[in-house]
């Protein structure tokens, strides 16, 4: 084992400036991918695929770095994709300017210890002002509200085509998929129950709601003549129906022809059983995530039972979830089917889409389970249209959990900023230098919102910071929610536009992006251990 140690202050600087600099390239690269007016990123891969996207975790996701230190920061955007869904190249943004202007303050000789200590201690005041003064409550969540959120979070993403179909979408999926839990007194979103289905043909406004859980499937399994199945009673098994095979080193001698066709009759007894069990409670319809046997599958059909084989394991335990049915795992009992093992819902129909066989399954017993059909001209297009979906649902899941938000379009980071300068004239010199760096990189987002928009950022900014210091002068609160039309550039309260976002969104960005950076200051060297 090699291990290189250095205590040269020289060489623990360049250490950190080289995986530094090359952070804020990565991050001024993407800077043009955020806003409502943003541009996508085309990645090209080793094997030749092409992804088209302007979502930061994505883009991160597809690129490899060598840096340890760039590694570190790429699982940011990762990590705000997993909490919350949206907001990853904010946070990337935010988190590289944190780490400029930190660099600075390191070649002006101030030690990291009191640039970490100076940025948490921002990070609380900012966290303070946001739950104590910058949050809106809403006694009941209305529709209106919740589409605002939603057109906020897909503005800038390709659903922009026609953003007051897809955030209806994203309303409905999102409301299909709540329920009440009990224990904490608040809705829940079961985002694993949501299901996309991708077909390329058609114009992506050709995207549409499909009310119950939709799949693939390989062929028709219903008959030209019942083409739909209704009521429905579902039967889940994990396992490979088919009659069982008797093993080739068995050897049967019998001196009489009766007994041979017993050997026959005992396999079909054995399914005839579990029909018959099934029959019991109204069961019509069978479905494995295994194989069925075509001769068993005209079988159960003899007796009304449609079979459906080789369904995915994701969206076998979405169906057994939204229609209430209990898995069996094994056939063995026939005495444990019981009507708890009988999923219900109200139909299954099929439906043919661009040569597709598409199944569905609706009104389900315990939950819609809605399918958002997706279509496109091309695979690339309907990848980053799910993908602006799935933002828009996460944030609206997070609306439904909890009732405070916050003013969006860049208004929070410039009230922020004026809160933290007048709280940095109470520190001592270096660690107001340190905290009033905070503030400055909170301009950071308003300033590339204002210039991918075509707008004067300084003007804008400038304008805006003088209304809020006129309302803590005053203490004129209604100022606070004043802030800046993205589109034509005027002084508006984006509050009665709908312009906002939820607040555990804004706080869980702030809290990743400091975090972050708190790692990467503190380490003053690398260590190689290569044998």
């Amino acid at each position: 084992m090699c291990a290189n140690l250095s205590n040269n202050e020289d060489k623990i600087n360049s250490v950190k400036e080289c995986g530094i600099n090359q952070i804020i390239f990565i991050s001024e690269s993407i800077k043009s991918s955020y806003g409502p007016f943003s541009h996508d990123k085309m990645i090209l891969n080793d094997s030749g695929e092409i992804t088209i996207t302007n979502d930061g975790a994505t883009i991160f996701k597809s690129i490899i770095f060598s840096n340890p230190l760039v590694n570190i920061f790429s699982q940011l955007s990762l990590q705000q994709d997993k909490e919350i869904g949206d907001g990853t190249t904010g946070v990337v943004i935010f988190c590289s300017e944190l780490l400029k202007n930190a660099m600075k303050l390191i070649k002006k000789k101030i030690h990291p210890s009191l640039i970490i200590f100076s940025y948490r201690l921002a990070l609380c005041y900012s966290l303070s002002q946001i739950k104590n003064f910058l949050s809106k409550t809403y006694v009941r969540i209305n529709l209106s509200e919740i589409i605002q959120i939603a057109k906020t979070s897909i503005s800038g993403k390709v659903c922009n085509l026609n953003i007051t179909k897809f955030s209806l979408i994203c309303y409905q999926v999102s409301r299909s998929i709540c329920i009440f839990d009990k224990n904490l007194e608040k809705l829940k979103c079961q985002k694993n129950l949501l299901n996309f289905l991708k077909i390329q043909g058609n114009s992506i406004h050709q995207t549409r709601l499909v009310d119950g859980i939709s799949i693939f499937n390989q062929t028709s399994v219903l008959d030209y003549q019942k083409k739909i199945v209704s009521p429905a009673r579902i039967f889940c098994i994990s396992k490979d129906l088919q009659f069982p095979k008797i093993n080739l080193n068995y050897k049967f001698i019998y001196k009489k022809i009766e007994k041979i066709r017993d050997i026959s009759n005992m396999n079909n007894n054995f399914f005839l059983n579990i029909i018959e069990k099934l029959l019991i409670y109204n069961s019509n319809f069978v479905i494995t995530n295994k194989n069925v046997d075509n001769n068993l599958g005209n079988f159960l059909k003899k007796f009304g039972i449609i079979s459906l084989k080789r369904v995915s394991d994701e969206d076998f335990k979405k169906i057994c979830i939204v229609t209430g049915c209990k898995l069996k795992v094994n056939l063995n009992i026939i005495d444990d089917i019981s009507k708890y093992c009988v999923g219900k819902s109200e139909e299954i129909f099929e439906q043919s889409i661009n040569t597709k066989i598409i199944l569905t399954i609706r009104g389900c017993r315990f939950c819609r389970g809605n399918t958002i059909v997706i279509r496109g001209p091309s695979n690339y297009m309907l990848d980053e249209l799910s993908r602006g979906l799935w933002d828009s649902i996460s944030i609206i899941k997070k609306s439904f959990e909890g009732d405070k938000f916050v003013i969006g379009g860049g208004s929070l980071e410039i009230f922020l900023s004026v809160l933290i300068e007048k709280f940095a004239c109470l520190l001592k010199s270096k660690e107001q230098i340190a905290t009033l760096e905070f503030s400055n990189s909170l301009l950071e987002i308003p300033k590339i919102l204002f210039r991918n928009s075509c707008l004067n950022e300084i003007d804008l900014i400038n304008k805006i910071r003088t209304i809020y210091n006129s309302c803590l002068l005053t203490k004129n609160f209604d100022l606070k929610d004043i802030g800046v039309d993205l589109k034509t550039g005027l002084i508006q309260n984006n509050f009665y536009k709908g312009i906002i976002e939820p607040r555990m969104s804004k706080v869980k960005s702030y809290q990743i992006a400091t975090e972050v950076v708190i790692s990467l200051l503190r380490i003053d060297d690398v260590i190689s251990n290569k044998s």
